[in-house]
């Protein structure tokens, strides 16, 4: 068998040389790109951050010139033995204006960007003119496609002819087959019309240079300068061509031929090798799944959750049991056939046998396992366990007894559902996506949201509190939860999706994100979209393809106007929905199902929004407010508000359920208390009453500059205080680079430059102190003018510490206002407006004395912007405020730490990190003059830190682990925490740190790493106090404990008359019980 194999081989190998032979003379390319615009191709392509973009229009211009090509000859492109040619001249071209090799390969040019359409068969335009149901295509992509509505109705339609016609295809064919629906309708217009369909195909502009700016046909290369002398808009590929390959023709045919030859020989050697190997593969495939199960030996006990979340390996053996030898098949989902399966013990669950099983796919199923494994929800499906056996692969998920959300909608004998019920399922999903969008260490997304994968468990518990539950009937309960998630992949932002961008189409028709389509590309606004045709299934009971039409098209007319809202609503529930949630409800759907992707909101808004839909007489959600405006009092903040408005819903920020969803956390576990907010600590001149539109639709912004110099402890506690909040937060550098050194040595990264920021609006800029960092904010002229401007407009602004007098004095922003600042710097405050207060608020303008005092000031911000509810939410996460019953510090096993040498301290950090806990530790104790090393245990030292905050260590834990440390603290952050438990080099120092009697200690969630390493063992942690200290470990509560932890470790170290003199720099009240 291998003899004859080897034999055809190598007949065709030097059967395609003697042809090659024949045909390699300078065959020109056909294809014309004769007015494309190259010179918008390589600035687009120079943008690193923009590589979706320049592959759609590398991807553009090639589809357009084989258009042209079509129109002539009626074919899907270039023969392939001419294919390379054009490939080759194409490369040359795109790099001789500027389009550089790395863009290219990025796109695939040549793969994933062919010069030959060929989709499934058909290489010709009748072929797929004349393919089912492209008339309807055809039909619905009648120019103009320049409005939006157009374009859309066109892609809808493209999507559900490709769908029909190849099916459930990898994405190249995908890719192809849309490149060759294309090519078939553009071949039928005129050059103009082609451009105009390939800027809606391929969501680009600008493909063509005007005509009067196109130059002669002559070549580029002809000039010594092409780029200045030649334009690249009017391009011929003939002429570089005849001039290379006639040139080199009888040098290249010799040496293609013995290439071609050599390369026979290595294949012949290639495939018998492969033959024997695969030989021994078949032969040992039990082996090897006995193997991959081993590997997965340990799984059950690093996700084992309890009784209710048991995860274990199963056998084949119970697979074929458990589901009647694979006869109870339940539905189809993303990567394989479910089953229902009962086991012995009368256990029922859900069974995925994964269909393809590639080369690869024990590493993606054991990346799905580490994924999924550690998903824990309410409202997600969960994981019990997994199995692989005789090359199989299956995935055990809970069962759901009342089936899915399309069942309860569609199928007839069902009691419907009622109108709060839709509601809270449309809470309840979002509250799932939210999750994964946002809580999730990378950031998932589902890709195949629709209503099959939302399914119904019944639960004959009660939980009548529990506000999550779907109550469907009077004795039943049902959570809804959310399902078929496939395989994980890394999508362009470096978030994952279930489901690999390279492998399989995962989307539904009806629920497929256009935009998906077009670039190819995978985001959380995919989900978005396609929870937003879930929302018009929930709200009309109509498929998303029925009677062949697409819901969303379908509902337009509805959506339009008012008066015709209640026809989108399922007739069995007519006479039961409120109006005003309707509205509101549509205008969610309405967002949600945006075509660009950049104009839908996240899932977060959208939650907001909802929360507020089904409670509006709590939240005041529907009250009319004249002009957009709306009354505060200086008692209770602000309420949300909103309206209708031509269709239009106006919101307002506010406080209320909504809000507070939207607050990041927890911290750790929050204690019961009420924080210190509106206690006296923080006097208001005025309260702000703010006109800006600003709210939920309207993503809340606020920008904090930084500079070298900048208090790292205010910049950072400002930035995660806020972001918790819900506010939409920029970090800008004032210097061209994005990382700065602050003022304790800490490297922060910025998220922009200032410039970036210039034409920006924002709710609110707040600066932070230090020096020397207020006078290089002071000397930021653009910085100035945005704060200015800020001021004028009668919007929020703040400055802490030497701000208010180093900075906002000099641009003249403290006219006529209340400030405080830091107390070296009262001197320079105007003496009649200077207060000696905490937190001093004054019409748009808060000031605050110092890193002390920061927490208290960004909760006030938060109150400003957001309502007194979610402050006090957010201070409550933060554990603000301590009560004589929870006492700041107490010391057990008391011992000396003092030490004969300055203390070497180790801060070890991971992405996910709490960055507040870690630059306060780092800041206090470097002003203690203590020695601070913070060590990354990643691969990098750039880390990115819990609420996004980017630092930099100072070196990695490697590097690190040379030096004997006196103390080593470990930052909390829940995905930090498990970071950093992975680190076998941190194991290994905390090991001996502890045989060594040194000093160690946690913070919050961190604390569980010493648990689990026995280095807790007999010591009281996180008892009855905020700080606590027994013998040479030291633990505490939680972010705004760090302080006060920091402060007792200094005084341990050096005495209370040290630790007094730094609490005095911060502006911090040393607590008397420090001094015990």
């Amino acid at each position: 068998m291998v003899v004859y194999r080897t034999a055809a081989l190598l007949g065709l190998l030097f059967f395609l040389e003697m042809h090659f032979s024949q045909t390699v003379s300078a065959t020109d390319c056909p294809l014309d790109l004769s007015g494309s615009n190259f010179t918008l191709a390589a600035s687009i392509c120079s943008n690193d951050e923009d590589r979706g973009t320049c592959c759609r229009y590398l991807n553009a211009l090639i589809a357009v010139s084989i258009a042209g090509y079509a129109n002539l000859t009626g074919d899907l492109g270039v023969s392939s033995d001419l294919s390379q040619i054009c490939l080759g001249s194409i490369s040359e071209t795109l790099e001789l204006y500027g389009v550089t090799t790395n863009a290219t390969a990025f796109c695939g040019f040549g793969t994933k960007i062919p010069v030959n359409y060929e989709c499934q068969g058909r290489t010709t335009v009748t072929q797929m003119l004349e393919s089912p149901k492209f008339a309807n295509v055809t039909a619905n992509c009648e120019l103009p496609l320049s409005v939006e509505t157009d374009c859309r109705t066109c892609l809808n339609a493209g999507i559900l002819y490709l769908r029909n016609l190849i099916g459930a295809v990898d994405n190249l064919t995908l890719s192809t087959c849309r490149d060759a629906t294309f090519v078939a309708l553009a071949s039928q217009v005129d050059n103009g019309s082609a451009v105009d369909i390939a800027s809606c195909f391929f969501g680009v502009q600008g493909l063509m240079t005007p005509s009067d700016q196109t130059p002669s046909l002559s070549s580029p290369q002809a000039s010594p300068s092409p780029l200045v002398a030649s334009s690249p808009s009017q391009l011929s590929l003939t002429l570089p061509l005849k001039q290379k390959h006639h040139v080199y023709h009888l040098t290249l045919i010799p040496g293609l031929g013995l290439a071609v030859t050599a390369v026979a020989v290595m294949m012949l050697v290639v495939l018998i090798f492969l033959i024997r190997r695969k030989s021994r593969e078949l032969e040992n495939s039990d082996t090897i799944d006995k193997a991959s199960s081993k590997a997965f030996g340990q799984l059950p006990r690093r996700f084992q959750g309890g009784p209710t979340s048991m995860f274990r390996k199963f056998t084949h053996k119970e697979m074929k049991a458990a589901t009647d030898n694979f006869n109870t098949v339940i539905g189809q989902g993303g990567f394989g056939t479910v089953f229902k399966a009962q086991f012995s013990d009368g256990s029922v669950v859900a069974v995925k046998r994964m269909d393809k099983i590639s080369e690869q796919a024990e590493d993606e199923f054991c990346r799905e396992i580490e994924l999924l494994a550690r998903l824990h929800h309410r409202h997600l499906v969960a994981l019990r366990g997994f199995c692989i056996a005789r090359r199989e692969r299956f995935l055990i998920y809970e069962y759901m007894a009342n089936g899915s959300l399309k069942d309860h909608l569609h199928n007839s004998g069902r009691t419907p559902l009622s109108w709060q019920n839709r509601i809270q399922i449309a809470i309840d999903v979002a509250n799932a996506l939210e999750y994964l969008h946002f809580y999730c260490y990378p950031p998932l997304c589902h890709r195949d949201i629709k209503s099959s994968n939302i399914l119904l468990d019944e639960n004959f518990v009660a939980k009548a509190h529990d506000s999550m539950a779907i109550i469907l009937h009077s004795d039943l309960q049902f959570v809804v939860k959310v399902a078929d998630f496939g395989l994980a992949h890394a999508s362009k932002d470096g978030s994952i999706c279930f489901e690999p961008v390279n492998t399989d189409i995962r989307g539904t028709p009806g629920y497929m994100d256009p935009e998906y389509v077009v670039t190819q590309e995978l985001t959380e606004k995919s989900d978005v979209y396609s929870y937003g045709v879930v929302l018009l299934e929930l709200l009309t009971a109509r498929r998303a393809i029925q009677d062949n039409k697409n819901l969303v098209e379908w509902s337009q007319v509805f959506m339009n106007s008012d008066s015709r809202l209640p026809e989108l609503v399922d007739p069995t529930i007519a006479d039961s929905f409120d109006f005003d949630q309707l509205q509101t409800f549509v205008s969610i759907i309405r967002l949600c199902i945006q075509r660009e992707g950049r104009a839908r909101p996240s899932i977060k808004q959208v939650l907001r929004l909802l929360y507020e839909c089904s409670d509006p007489m709590h939240s005041g959600f529907v009250e009319a407010v004249e002009e957009g405006e709306y009354e505060g009092t200086e008692a209770k903040g602000r309420t949300s508000r909103g309206k209708m408005r031509g269709g239009e819903l106006i919101f307002h920020s506010g406080d209320g359920r909504a809000t507070v969803r939207e607050i990041h956390g927890p911290i750790c576990k929050a204690q019961d208390r009420s924080p210190l907010v509106n206690s006296g600590q923080i006097q208001t001149h005025k309260q702000v009453q703010i006109s800006s539109t600003r709210g939920l639709l309207t993503t809340t912004k606020v920008l904090i500059p930084i500079g070298f110099g900048t208090e790292e402890m205010e910049a950072v506690i400002m930035i995660d205080v806020l972001r918790r909040a819900g506010a939409d937060v920029t970090v800008a550098s004032v210097h061209p680079q994005l990382e700065i050194k602050a003022s304790g040595g800490t490297k922060l990264v910025a998220d922009a430059s200032i410039s970036a920021c210039w034409n920006e609006t924002y709710d609110l800029v707040a600066l932070p102190g230090g020096m020397p960092g207020s006078i290089t904010l002071r000397d930021c002229e653009l910085l100035r003018k945005i704060t200015s401007k800020q001021a004028e407009e009668k919007r929020l602004y703040g400055a802490i510490s030497a701000a208010p007098a180093v900075t906002l004095l000099p641009w003249g922003l403290l006219k006529r206002k209340e400030m405080t600042g830091h107390p070296q710097f009262m001197g320079k405050l105007p003496t009649l407006w200077k207060v000696e207060s905490k937190i001093q608020v004054s019409d748009e303008l808060t000031t605050s004395r110092g890193p002390g005092t920061c927490f208290e000031f960004a909760i006030s911000l938060v109150e400003q912007l957001f309502g007194e509810s979610v402050a006090v939410e957010v201070a409550k996460l933060l554990l603000m405020g301590a009560t004589k019953e929870d006492p700041r510090k107490e010391e057990f096993n008391g011992v000396e730490w003092t030490v004969g040498h300055t203390p070497h301290v180790l801060i070890p950090v991971a992405n996910g990190s709490e960055a507040a806990e870690t630059v306060m530790i780092a800041d206090i104790l470097r002003r203690a003059k203590v020695n601070v090393v913070i060590a990354s245990v990643e691969k990098s030292v750039k880390i990115r830190a819990s609420q996004g905050t980017k630092i930099v260590a100072d070196k990695l834990i490697g590097k690190a682990a040379e030096s004997i440390y006196d103390l080593i603290i470990l930052p909390g952050g829940f995905v930090g925490t498990e970071r950093l438990h992975k680190s076998r080099i941190l194991k290994k120092l905390l090991k001996e740190q502890e045989s060594s009697d040194r000093i160690y200690g946690a913070i919050c969630s961190s604390s569980e790493i010493l648990h689990r390493q026995g280095l807790l063992k007999g010591k009281r942690a996180m008892d009855s106090a905020r700080v606590v200290i027994d013998g040479k470990v030291i633990t505490s509560r939680g972010l705004s404990t760090t302080t006060e932890m920091a402060l007792a470790i200094v005084s341990k170290l050096f005495g209370h008359t040290r630790a007094w003199s730094v609490a005095e720099s911060l502006v911090f009240e040393y607590p008397r019980e420090l001094k015990d």
